[in-house]
């Protein structure tokens, strides 16, 4: 399990690593001018989830079939809310909902989730 927690934290790195090369000499206009120039990104925080908080492989959530600007909106209802991954999520659009509001991240312009898990709504 260490192997692989490594091995991730080296994905992310390298990936920021990445996007900052390809950004570095990126410009952005707004109304005819430069706005933003040399972005750089940072990697501030990560959580790698895994399933040593999880107690059962038959928990599931209320995954609604609706546009995701109406999803946005509604509640997670979930076998198990303290730690909602551990439900089995078959819908990306809820995937996505709940790791919107699994966490706060107000304090960062970007936030991704990399997941192994095979989704129905997928294309």
């Amino acid at each position: 399990a260490e192997r692989t927690r490594l091995k991730i934290e080296k994905l992310l790195t390298e990936s920021v690593t990445r996007v900052n090369e390809a950004f570095s000499m990126a410009e952005f206009y707004g109304s005819g001018q430069t706005i933003h120039k040399g972005v750089h990104f940072s990697l501030l925080d990560y959580i790698i989830d895994d399933d040593t908080r999880c107690f059962s492989d038959t928990e599931y959530c209320d995954e609604k079939v609706m546009p995701m600007g109406e999803m946005c909106n509604e509640p997670i209802v979930c076998d198990n809310l303290k730690h909602v991954f551990c439900n089995n999520l078959t819908s990306l659009r809820f995937y996505l909902h709940a790791f919107s509001a699994f966490r706060n991240h107000g304090a960062f312009c970007l936030s991704y989730a990399f997941t192994y898990r095979n989704m129905s709504d997928f294309q």
